[in-house]
């Protein structure tokens, strides 16, 4: 704090120069050395302007900075950067609201839907295999988007089928949780063709 207030140009000038406290560095140097009868020498110290980053690890034992070259302003991913570490990402929600009233409110998982969404899915019979994904909107309770992986059998119309169960589903999970399905988007996998039995 003294060397980035007082902006010292060398060494004498640090030491003459008072803290918060009123004390000069030189007699807060002198307190240390009494408290735990270290002698300490400050030899050199740098002061940086601009972008800078600080921190301590290590126990206390260590302090850190970190200075920023660059136009752009500053913001959490250059304290993060700095700090080397990633920022926290939020958790992704586990749960939907379903309803808010004066009684209170109520929400339902995201495993939940997924599982109804299976449900619906495997009661198709020209649906083979199902793998879905249920992620809520981007905005917190406003509904959910349902992904599809399908595995369809060989005679299905496949145009058909998934506008047919864009909106079947849609109305399905809308119906039975109230909850708003914002899209169905449906990626159809390759059919697996009957394996013809060779002859000898």
């Amino acid at each position: 704090e003294v060397v980035v207030d007082a902006a010292p140009a060398d060494i004498d000038a640090l030491m003459a120069a008072k803290d918060s406290s009123g004390k000069t560095v030189d007699e807060l140097k002198q307190d240390i050395f009494l408290k735990f009868r270290e002698n300490i020498q400050i030899r050199r110290f740098v002061r940086f302007e601009g972008k800078v980053v600080t921190y301590v690890h290590a126990g206390g034992k260590i302090g850190v900075m970190v200075r920023f070259d660059s136009d752009l302003p500053m913001n959490d991913e250059f304290v993060a950067m700095g700090k080397k570490r990633q920022p926290q990402m939020a958790p992704a929600p586990t749960s939907t609201l379903l309803l808010s009233n004066d009684n209170g409110t109520a929400y339902i998982t995201i495993a939940a839907i997924d599982s109804l969404v299976q449900r619906h899915c495997c009661a198709n019979g020209k649906i083979r295999e199902c793998e879905s994904l249920v992620a809520p909107a981007q905005e917190p309770n406003t509904g959910v988007c349902i992904k599809l992986r399908l595995s369809v059998t060989p005679e299905t119309v496949i145009p058909e089928l998934a506008a047919s169960l864009q909106q079947s589903l849609k109305e399905y999970i809308q119906g039975v949780c109230g909850v708003t399905v914002n899209s169905v988007d449906i990626l159809i996998l390759p059919m697996q063709q009957p394996r013809i039995p060779k002859t000898i």
